[in-house]
């Protein structure tokens, strides 16, 4: 009789095992016996840009984590220190940042990790994001180069001509005072009859 209720008392807590990690794969979340009985989150899976114009856009990353979970995601360019961005995960799992940055050109890392209660989350693999300046951040404004190239030309353009034309006429202006004629025809207007 003592092997039956054996038996039946394994099948039990196998049953019940099952039922716990099909639970916790219908949550989103792998659990772990192994240390000391403590569940363990995945990281969060996230997407992020290719390429980021730091000047002209907003860093938009987005992804799922485990429902109501905060998520930090690392921002880092390699040998420097990482920018730390935070989000809170919906009821759905999913979770947004969209902040205005400014990063400066290069070749960047973004890791993300999950908090629920006492669990975290290890840090997920890195994924590679390039960061490319079309601009420059001054005094809080944005100012694209290009913005810059229209704004020289509008103002040097017409420099250009002023300086061409008082060039132009201070050669007539010494080539009259040569001759003997002291008035210059820009500054007398009237019409000299001979």
């Amino acid at each position: 009789m003592a092997i039956l209720n054996f038996k039946i008392t394994k099948a039990v807590l196998t049953v019940i095992f099952s039922a716990l990690v099909l639970l916790g794969i219908f949550l989103g979340t792998s659990i772990s016996f192994a240390d000391n009985q403590k569940a363990v989150l995945p990281p969060p899976a996230f997407v992020n840009p290719e390429d980021f114009h730091s000047v002209e856009e907003v860093l938009y990353l987005e992804g799922r984590a485990n429902p109501n979970a905060s998520v930090t995601v690392a921002v880092q360019k390699p040998g420097e220190n990482s920018l730390q961005l935070t989000a809170q995960a919906l009821d759905s799992g999913e979770w947004i940042i969209a902040k205005k940055i400014i990063l400066g050109s290069g070749i960047y890392e973004i890791r993300a990790q999950q908090q629920l209660g006492n669990l975290v989350s290890g840090w997920s693999e890195p994924q590679i994001m390039k960061s490319i300046v079309t601009g420059i951040h001054i005094l809080g404004l944005n100012i694209l180069y290009i913005n810059i190239v229209l704004a020289l030309l509008i103002i040097l353009v017409p420099l250009a001509a002023i300086f061409s034309y008082f060039v132009r006429h201070h050669w007539k202006f010494r080539i009259w005072v040569k001759n003997g004629k002291p008035h210059h025809p820009i500054f007398s207007r009237a019409k000299i009859k001979k």
